[in-house]
């Protein structure tokens, strides 16, 4: 996964996110599970933010020529990852206000975590393939 389609992945989850905050704050009265996606999905929106700021100043870093400090490098994993399970865990909150089976959210559930598993090894196993350079 490049930068590029990290970025652009990261960034339409923040878009959700703030869709869904915004959505959740025209409901007067919200049951359970909307108030825990309304508690995920604010915890989302600061760490994708914060991994779009690294990632922007990783390669604005990149583009002067110098390599990215490893401290810069190393805390957008994290971002990306923690964010993605207060995402995956805000989507699952309005899933669970509809009559949805529960074996449907705990499949989906494990398929968006492989997923952002493979995405964060691919992160990893793509800046180690540059820095061997």
């Amino acid at each position: 996964m490049n930068e590029t389609s990290s970025s652009t992945v990261v960034k339409a989850a923040l878009g959700t996110a703030f869709a869904a905050l915004i959505a959740l704050a025209a409901i007067t009265h919200l049951d359970e599970p909307l108030k825990r996606a309304a508690y995920n999905f604010g915890w989302a929106v600061p760490f994708l933010a914060g991994y779009i700021a690294l990632n922007y100043a990783a390669a604005h870093i990149a583009k002067a020529g110098k390599h990215p400090d490893r401290l810069v490098r190393f805390t957008r994993i994290p971002c990306f990852v923690v964010g993605s399970i207060f995402w995956l865990q805000g989507a699952t909150a309005v899933l669970q206000h509809f009559p949805i089976p529960p074996i449907q959210i705990v499949t989906a559930k494990a398929v968006f975590a492989i997923v952002v598993t493979i995405a964060a090894v691919a992160m990893m196993g793509g800046r180690n393939k540059s820095e061997d350079d």
